[in-house]
């Protein structure tokens, strides 16, 4: 054949044109999928750190599932999600970090008509860390003047441990005790009486969590020198009441 038995036939019906070889006409549609929605939607600001993906879309004749494709942060995850003919799921399987994420997406048609877009969304932390296990329990009373001052906490992203902060009866101790990771404890002899701990604490997007507790030192009364003088005066009674006999 040559190009003189090609012929070309202009689309009745839109999204549609016909064409002929060797004068056996063919329909070929040409409308490219829809790509109905992407969430997280372009631009918008999100707190949750393993976000679910979602992608609608649709054809006016049919999608073909297997041409479709989907990057994230510029790295091909389409394994990954869960695809059917009118939806894509993908839900990241590990936290993501602050910042900008990218999505792109790609699909054909059965008729290999192709729709892409392209969308991105920022990612915040606003959550405080969580303090927990202080020691002594807030409102106790103890009965030593030696006493450990402790506490414990964590965040979902990670903690600032340059913002930790301990704080005794108003006295900033946190160079005086010892910090790790995920706790803070300071040992200390106290007087007798009640007694306050403050303490500070950033994740590294600047959120602060703070808590605050007291507890009361009261020693145990020692008897014993009542006890002394009381038989000590019952011995000089004692021999006081003898001596009058004699």
């Amino acid at each position: 054949m040559d190009d003189s038995e090609y012929y070309y036939y202009e689309a009745l019906s839109p999204g549609f044109s016909y064409f002929a070889i060797a004068g056996i006409p063919t329909l070929r549609e040409s409308i490219p999928p829809t790509i109905l929605s992407i969430y997280p939607e372009d631009g918008e600001i999100i707190t949750t750190k393993r976000p679910t993906i979602v992608i609608k879309y649709s054809d006016n004749v049919a999608v073909d599932v297997n041409t479709i494709r989907l990057l994230f942060d510029n790295v091909d995850v389409t394994s990954l999600a869960s695809i059917n003919t009118t939806t894509l799921v993908f839900v990241p399987p590990y936290d993501l970090y602050e910042g900008i994420h990218s999505i792109y997406f790609e699909i054909m048609d059965r008729s290999g008509n192709r729709a892409s877009k392209s969308v991105s969304f920022i990612i915040i932390d606003v959550v405080p860390p969580v303090i927990h296990s202080l020691q002594p329990l807030d409102g106790s009373s103890i009965e030593i003047t030696n006493v450990t001052i402790s506490a414990s906490f964590y965040d979902n992203i990670a903690i600032n441990l340059s913002s930790v902060m301990l704080m005794l009866d108003g006295v900033d101790v946190t160079s005086k005790s010892l910090l790790t990771s995920n706790s803070i404890s300071y040992v200390t002899t106290l007087e007798e009486g009640s007694h306050t701990v403050l303490l500070l604490v950033k994740d590294t997007s600047g959120n602060q969590a703070t808590a605050s507790w007291s507890f009361t030192i009261r020693l145990p009364v020692d008897y014993m020198p009542y006890i002394a003088f009381v038989l000590i005066l019952t011995a000089i009674a004692a021999i006081f009441v003898i001596r009058k006999r004699k």
